[in-house]
């Protein structure tokens, strides 16, 4: 039953996964960290130790998910910030997210970033506020890049030199003014040394 939940919440079917974990006990054992947090550089065993005492647990994760879907239905931006939660979430439950104990003890297991990569397009596309927009765009960026490294590296490779997304990179580079795009020069060394070789 856990296993189908489970399934579901990937598929994208979040009301029924969050009914199916309702009803399991092991769902309820706290995740030690916060599966909505996001950050220019991701750093697993750092958001273990900040958000350790998180309420968070499989199935109030799952249901959130669900009240944040519907959410993210509807339009400007509310709808954006609940589809920006919906990516961070999504993301956070693969290999590359600070969440990843949510299928670790499952056969669900991910490295498959594409459902958090649509609901950073739909939170970009459906806001129009020029500091959120920068932030949807790096994050999607940078679930761009987990499916350019799922693609070519095996899951505990250690490339030197990071693909770079094509797609979302641009774009983020059009949010040159904004102080979220200072965040990122900062913090992230890969996009700097991109920025820094574009004409």
């Amino acid at each position: 039953e856990q296993e189908l939940a489970l399934r579901l919440m990937l598929d994208g079917d979040y009301a029924a996964a969050a009914k199916g974990l309702a009803r399991n006990p092991t769902a309820t054992t706290r995740l030690g960290t916060d599966p909505f947090v996001a950050h220019v550089v991701d750093c697993h065993d750092c958001d273990h130790a900040t958000y350790a005492t998180a309420p968070w647990t499989t199935a109030s994760f799952a249901a959130r998910l669900a009240e944040l879907a519907r959410i993210a239905r509807g339009k400007g931006q509310p709808a954006a910030a609940a589809a920006l939660e919906l990516g961070n979430a999504l993301y956070n439950v693969t290999w590359y997210g600070n969440a990843r104990v949510v299928l670790e003890n499952s056969h669900q297991s991910t490295r498959d970033t594409a459902a958090a990569a649509r609901w950073y397009k739909r939170a970009f596309d459906a806001s129009r506020d020029r500091e959120f927009k920068a932030k949807a765009a790096f994050l999607a960026a940078k679930a761009e890049l987990g499916a350019a490294i799922t693609a070519k590296y095996d899951v505990w490779d250690q490339p030197a030199v990071l693909p770079v997304p094509t797609t979302w990179y641009p774009i983020v580079r059009k949010y040159k003014d904004t102080t979220y795009y200072r965040e990122i020069l900062a913090e992230c060394g890969a996009y700097r040394v991109w920025a820094a070789a574009q004409p």
